[in-house]
């Protein structure tokens, strides 16, 4: 390492260093409509300066308890604490961030499945210290696995009524049926069977 001698100080200075990240994982799964904690994320600062970590999702929302000693911008961040953020970013020292980042959570978007990421930044909030360095960037794929959800039947009056000898329709007076059906997992084939008694 090269060492820079700082005036007037009489001796040399060791050059400020890049945060960094740490994971014991890099790949994550979940079904899909659950919420999965992404453990074992850390973030540390050689000198403990004060460091700024963005996380930025797509096709989801993430979750965080709030914690002691450290803030979340919300003028940076996209989202809130009940829905879920698209991006999150906190600042606070590593000590403080990591007790944080452990309670991290992802959840999908309602009814999706597929791939997706975490990206993760973290820089120095000492704009000339965060100028020094690029910032550490970390992805973690994000694979939400399908789950065959259950066709939806909703009818607009589930009581009919007709004289004898006569059919019963179930269109409306618009020529719009009474009923309508949807399933979630869109290309289902579904199977609709109806009985008289």
């Amino acid at each position: 390492d090269v060492s820079i001698l700082t005036a007037g100080s009489g001796g040399y200075e060791e050059p400020n260093q890049a945060p960094t990240i740490t994971a014991k994982q890099e790949n994550f799964t979940v079904n899909e409509d659950e919420t999965i904690t992404l453990h074992g994320i850390a973030v540390d600062d050689p000198e403990g300066d004060t460091l700024v970590v963005t996380l930025k999702t797509e096709n989801g929302v993430l979750f965080i308890t709030e914690g002691a000693g450290v803030t979340i911008d919300l003028r940076a961040s996209v989202g809130d604490g009940i829905n879920g953020y698209t991006t999150l970013v906190l600042i606070g020292e590593s000590s403080y961030l990591n007790a944080m980042l452990d309670s991290l959570t992802f959840r999908g978007d309602e009814n999706w499945n597929g791939r997706t990421m975490v990206e993760m930044r973290v820089i120095e909030l000492d704009d000339a210290k965060a100028a020094m360095h690029r910032a550490a960037v970390q992805t973690f794929d994000i694979t939400v696995n399908s789950v065959n959800d259950t066709p939806e039947l909703s009818v607009e009056n589930p009581r009919f009524s007709v004289n004898e000898d006569e059919p019963l329709s179930f269109m409306g007076e618009d020529g719009l049926p009474l009923f309508s059906l949807v399933d979630p997992d869109i290309g289902d084939v579904i199977t609709v069977t109806l009985k008289v008694s």
